[in-house]
């Protein structure tokens, strides 16, 4: 069963989210499942919205529609879009969050305004762009020029990790509840360098990582969590297939001073 999913930083003490669930529910959605991706998102944090829903939306259902109601910074309105990448529905104000959720898109389409509609997105724009998918069947293009117009989509700079001759540079970009840091360095990136500085008769593909500064390092890439003592501290490629730095049994981010933002290395070793 397709899901409409929630990620906002509206909060679990507001009106706000209670409305928008209940006016979702009012609508005529039978055979989808109401969800809630995350309500604590902090305030205007889109980065780290845009990271929790990246790495869920690929696990529901074909044809679940993702609201991404998290307040934007900009001072100006942003239209509300409608985006369609693959199986899924993308829903939310365009101001450049889509683009730190996927690098593409199949289309995507802004909301005509209503004469009856705030200069805001509110949550009567988001269930009327929830009902036509609903009543299109996912096939918007018919409701252009009466509901919809396509639309080009606002792009905005994200923390993307780089790949450089001999190392890699990335960034902390979520700290989890159990003080886990995951970084931006994917492993796809690690293991393509680390193979042509082999082939190239460079590097024996050692390497050391670095994290927060020159006084955490690790020069092995292990399991899990369990691939080293308890209270040692480990790096590892987590299920999201990117560099995750944690403790055994307790928080690498308070045991080391680790927040979102800070610079993450690898050097590999050069011959010579």
């Amino acid at each position: 069963m397709p899901a409409i999913t929630l990620t906002s930083d509206w909060g679990k003490s507001g009106c706000y989210l209670p409305q928008l669930k209940g006016s979702l529910l009012s609508l005529p959605t039978e055979g989808f499942s109401l969800e809630t991706i995350s309500d604590s998102i902090e305030p205007f944090d889109m980065e780290e919205a845009c990271f929790i829903l990246r790495h869920s939306f690929p696990f529901f259902p074909k044809g679940s529609v993702h609201i991404l109601a998290v307040s934007g910074k900009l001072q100006q309105r942003a239209a509300l879009a409608i985006v369609c990448r693959g199986d899924f529905f993308f829903i939310g104000e365009d101001d450049g969050r889509f683009s730190l959720l996927f690098e593409n898109y199949d289309s995507a389409y802004h909301l005509v305004p209503k004469a009856d509609e705030c200069d805001f997105v509110e949550i009567r724009q988001i269930c009327r762009a929830v009902r036509l998918i609903m009543e299109s069947g996912g096939r918007l293009e018919a409701f252009i020029g009466s509901e919809l117009e396509p639309a080009r989509l606002v792009e905005a700079a994200g923390s993307r990790a780089v790949v450089m001759p001999e190392q890699i540079i990335g960034h902390i970009v979520h700290v989890d509840c159990f003080g886990n840091a995951i970084t931006d360095i994917g492993r796809d990136d690690f293991l393509k360098l680390q193979s042509h500085l082999i082939n190239k008769g460079l590097s024996d593909g050692s390497y050391t990582i670095f994290a927060g500064g020159p006084h955490l390092k690790f020069n092995k890439i292990g399991r899990g969590y369990d691939s080293v003592e308890p209270g040692a501290c480990t790096a590892f490629f987590n299920s999201c297939n990117l560099l995750e730095l944690a403790m055994n049994g307790g928080s690498i981010a308070r045991a080391e001073g680790l927040e979102r933002r800070m610079e993450i290395m690898i050097r590999f070793n050069i011959y010579g």
